[in-house]
């Protein structure tokens, strides 16, 4: 049963497309990846109902999870549209919250550089504190190597 599921899966995410190795590295990346998705989860639905329980109405909150990549700016930010602060200093703010998607980026720009640009943003994307570190906790090689992409 487990196998027809795993079959299933793969067909509808296109896997099948794969080679063996970037399947096996794909697989191996949801298995790392997959105790992060509860801790993500939980992150969003605490930032969801700060933002609902603020100054923020629903449809403000719901667009601002829309516009805003990061939780931990949106929560940065409720305060000061609490105090009315003017909309440079709250931009401010989010955006040095943000920073550390620089310092990510950084650090997976030798890992991927040989990828054209819009699979690199499409791989940014998804990127974030837990996926950075567990990725970096791999030592995967600078530059290309088989399976890695899959992986992350």
């Amino acid at each position: 049963m487990a196998s027809r599921v795993v079959l299933f899966a793969s067909h509808l995410l296109m896997l099948d497309r794969l080679s063996d190795t970037n399947r096996r590295a794909f697989f191996e990346g949801v298995r790392t990846f997959s105790p992060a998705v509860l801790a993500t989860f939980s992150w969003g639905l605490v930032t969801g109902v700060a933002m609902t329980k603020s100054v923020l109405t629903v449809p403000q909150a719901l667009g601002m999870s829309f516009a805003v990549y990061a939780g931990s700016s949106q929560l940065a930010v409720l305060p000061l549209f609490a105090a009315k602060l003017p909309l440079w200093t709250i931009l401010l703010t989010a955006a040095m919250v943000n920073l550390r998607f620089v310092i990510f980026s950084a650090g997976l720009a030798p890992h991927f550089s040989y990828l054209p640009l819009k699979r690199r943003l499409l791989l940014g994307y998804f990127n974030g504190d837990i996926i950075y570190l567990m990725f970096s906790k791999r030592n995967f090689p600078v530059g290309w190597q088989p399976g890695k992409e899959a992986f992350f």
